[in-house]
């Protein structure tokens, strides 16, 4: 978190990139970037709006959802309450599915995975079909 902006008793969460932004990952059926919408739902009341803020060669563009919160810059969610409760649910559920010990390996973007595909040796990705338990718990 980089900074929480107040303005006419509305708040804005917003983080710092350098790199490329996107707020497509927020409206997904899992969470593939939980960061931000935990902000916005941990805030007491919760956030108006989310954004990445990317500074980048000078420029500066910012990618976000918001209530109405900086329109048009932001998208603006019809029924942000609903939005707000959604991650809520979506953020519950990657919280149980820890605790849980759910370490499944997932592809959910091979864009984004191939990118970090040097670190396949570190997911045992190559031995996943070769770990797999038995129902009665063995190897």
């Amino acid at each position: 978190l980089d900074r929480i902006d107040q303005v006419g008793g509305k708040c804005l969460i917003l983080d710092y990139k350098s790199g490329s932004v996107s707020s497509r990952s927020w409206g997904t059926e899992r969470l593939l970037e939980p960061q931000l919408p935990l902000y916005v739902v941990a805030y007491e009341p919760p956030a108006n709006g989310l954004a990445f803020a990317q500074i980048k060669g000078g420029a500066v563009k910012i990618v976000g959802d918001g209530d109405g919160l900086m329109a048009p810059i932001l998208q603006q969610h019809q029924d942000w309450p609903q939005q707000v409760q959604r991650w809520r649910e979506q953020l519950e559920q990657l919280a149980q599915e820890f605790t849980a010990g759910d370490a499944a390996m997932t592809v959910y973007d091979k864009t984004r995975f191939m990118q970090q595909r040097y670190l396949i040796p570190f997911n045992r990705a190559p031995e996943h079909d070769k770990l797999r338990l038995s129902d009665d718990g063995d190897f």
